[in-house]
């Protein structure tokens, strides 16, 4: 059983329907990037996606998701501060058909790794759309 998926970013740019709204997304989330940078939290893609458009958002967020997932609903759950997982930031997204994942994204070039919420609940680990524990 799998239980989580390992998915590379940089597939997502090799989509030519989706480059465009990304890119003109991207210029505009550079520029409150950089209005911000005092604020920035060592996450690249992670600053990129809080402070982007929810479009813009949605799109990268369901391209990682795939699995013929039409996002609704985005819940910023945290960046981690300690242990395995510290400087990752954690996303919970819920498709439109009513399922949900947590998305891990990593702060440098690493590969981002995918949980549906559902094994999360039944291995009794962190709970989607709620806050991470400082």
């Amino acid at each position: 059983m799998q239980i989580c998926r390992r998915v590379f970013l940089r597939d997502f740019f090799r989509d030519r329907r989706l480059q465009m709204r990304l890119r003109i997304g991207l210029e505009v989330v550079g520029l409150v990037a950089m209005a911000t940078a005092g604020a920035a939290s060592n996450n690249e893609l992670n600053d990129r996606l809080v402070n982007g458009s929810d479009q813009v958002r949605r799109d990268v967020l369901q391209f990682l998701i795939a699995d013929s997932c039409h996002v609704a609903r985005t819940f910023f759950n945290g960046i981690a501060k300690r242990g395995p997982a510290k400087g990752r930031a954690f996303s919970s997204d819920q498709c439109a058909d009513g399922r949900a994942f947590m998305v891990m994204i990593p702060p440098r070039n690493e590969d981002t790794r995918i949980i549906e919420c559902e094994k999360l609940k039944r291995l009794k680990l962190n709970s989607c759309f709620k806050r991470l524990r400082d």
